[in-house]
């Protein structure tokens, strides 16, 4: 009942997105004794803690977003077909989609996080001491 709980709260407290593929994809696997709460997107991690001059990790979690450090994750053109679908549901000009993009790698992105606070909000935690 936990990890739903936790899944349910993740899900609502996910970014949306050009495809909502964030939110779709949160959901638990395991056995009676043990659940996990997972998404399998390769970009969660850089929504859940930020990127480049933004991030933000919770006390106690630095050893388990250092994974994810570097590990980039599609490639340019995929960036771009991103932000280009992003910017126009926003009614964003399309000649605005390399500026943003720039900006984007150079200073990153800010954390949403969504995943960590549904945990440590069921778990009665403001931060985990060890993972």
């Amino acid at each position: 009942a936990s990890a739903r709980k936790i899944e349910s709260q993740a899900k609502r407290n996910a970014p949306t997105g050009v495809s909502n593929r964030l939110k779709a994809s949160i959901d638990v696997r395991g056995s009676k004794l043990e659940r996990e709460v997972f998404t399998d997107v390769k970009y969660a991690p850089f929504v859940e803690f930020g990127t480049k001059s933004k991030v933000e990790i919770p006390p106690g979690l630095e050893g388990y977003a250092m994974q994810f450090k570097g590990s980039g994750g599609g490639s340019f053109k995929d960036f771009e077909a991103s932000i280009k679908r992003w910017a126009q549901l926003k009614g964003i000009p399309e000649e605005a989609v390399y500026p943003i993009m720039k900006s984007i790698l150079h200073k990153g992105t800010k954390a949403q996080p969504f995943l960590f606070p549904a945990f440590f909000a069921e778990n009665g935690f403001s931060s985990i001491v060890r993972m």
